[in-house]
């Protein structure tokens, strides 16, 4: 999503004002309701997202040559995202470390399953 698409989905014009962002959201949800439209409710929480990021970092101030119109926003990913993306990755550290002694395809298994239960995945 881009920076105009970011303020044409809230239907408000660029602001680094969290509460700006939080009441137009609001007033979209009370119009755009998510049971109804789906994907339109998607759209929304992203431009959402990509908006409050937009406001945290405040480009203009960290980067005053920077053209917003041609920066793509990303929100940060969620706690639960971060957590589950470390876990894999202790997952395939743990994979490697177990199955490089395995000689059959019984002991690789096993050497899998047990790296999936101490990785908690």
């Amino acid at each position: 999503m881009n920076y105009a698409q970011i303020w044409a989905e809230l239907k408000i014009e660029p602001t680094s004002d969290a509460r700006a962002i939080k009441r137009a959201y609001s007033t979209r949800l009370k119009t755009d309701r998510p049971d109804k439209d789906p994907t339109q409710f998607i759209a929304l929480r992203e431009a959402y997202e990509a908006a409050l990021a937009y406001a945290s970092k405040n480009v203009f101030r960290e980067h005053p040559h920077t053209d917003p119109a041609q920066t793509q926003f990303k929100p940060a990913p969620s706690p639960q995202r971060r957590s589950i993306d470390a876990r894999y990755q202790q997952y395939e550290v743990l994979k490697r470390q177990l199955t490089a002694g395995a000689r059959t395809s019984e002991e690789y298994d096993a050497a899998v399953r047990e790296a999936a239960r101490l990785a908690g995945v």
